[in-house]
């Protein structure tokens, strides 16, 4: 090779992902790229075979390769999607969960908050699906909840 240019108008993104995950790596996978308040939609390109210091590097294509907010050597959060199902029920994330199957949760009723035990399925970055134990449009504390967790029902003022 006597030289290569690089085109600094047109990016990819090259990330890194512990290698426990690396069974869930596919080439053509979606992936979301967090670019500020910015998502940009991307699909894994290559995966490197090899593991190093327990991770995994895969090169990522962006749809919009050449979007203005891009520079070089620019850090950004890659969430990978390895599943996805459409029509559910979900919560925003938040310390009310503590990373368990089932979680016990507080649904306001009226000025009442009653605890009830929910089951939660996939998570993703910003939510967690709910499979069964809400119904849509009931609302739930979503703040740490743990010091009434002995109690089936809080009053709210």
């Amino acid at each position: 090779m006597i030289a290569r240019i690089a085109d600094l108008d047109s990016f990819r993104v090259e990330g890194t992902v512990s290698d426990v995950h690396s069974s869930s790596l596919h080439g053509g996978q979606l992936a979301r790229v967090k670019l500020g308040e910015q998502t940009l939609d991307g699909r894994l390109a290559s995966i490197d075979p090899t593991i190093e210091n327990g991770a995994v590097k895969f090169k990522l294509d962006l749809a919009d390769a050449r979007n203005p907010s891009l520079r070089n050597a620019l850090r950004v959060d890659v969430l990978v999607v390895t599943d996805a199902r459409a029509n559910t029920l979900r919560l925003p994330k938040g310390p009310f969960a503590q990373g368990g199957q089932t979680e016990e949760v507080f649904v306001v009723q009226g000025d009442h908050a009653m605890r009830r035990r929910v089951r939660l399925g996939l998570s993703g970055y910003e939510h967690y699906e709910v499979l069964d134990g809400l119904a849509p449009g009931e609302r739930v504390i979503l703040s740490d909840m743990k010091d009434y967790k002995h109690l089936k029902q809080v009053d709210l003022k």
